[in-house]
């Protein structure tokens, strides 16, 4: 089993992290507007660089709009490639496959019933 911390507070970051068994950390532009973080980019550049794997959103309500999300995720100076988080809808699901089939890693999130988690599948 892996363990993600779901946090935007680098203090609280960086003390889970000294356990050893934190695997990485997943988190959300809502997460961060809460903590009052108005550079998005620019926390997670600095979360990419605290743990080992990060997680981050790629916001959109069409396929498009996703996948562009994506790809201006990647073009930050990330320390490492991103898992992207992906809601479940239709649009989640195609946008799941395409970035898949490139290569890259996905959560897929917000899911609360059976039909959405075999949709996951």
């Amino acid at each position: 089993m892996d363990l993600y911390l779901d946090s935007v507070d680098f203090k609280e970051i960086e003390a889970a992290l000294e356990f050893g068994f934190v695997k990485g950390l997943t988190t959300t532009p809502t997460f961060m507007h809460r903590h009052g973080i108005t550079d998005i980019d620019g926390a997670v550049v600095k979360l990419s660089k605290m743990v080992p794997e990060l997680q981050v959103e790629a916001l959109g309500e069409t396929l498009e709009e996703i996948l562009a999300e994506a790809d201006r995720i990647l073009s930050l100076p990330l320390a490492r490639p991103p898992v992207f988080k992906v809601p479940i809808c239709n649009a989640g699901v195609k946008a799941c496959r395409q970035l898949t089939d490139k290569g890259h890693r996905v959560n897929v999130h917000l899911i609360y019933t059976l039909n959405q988690a075999y949709m996951a599948l």
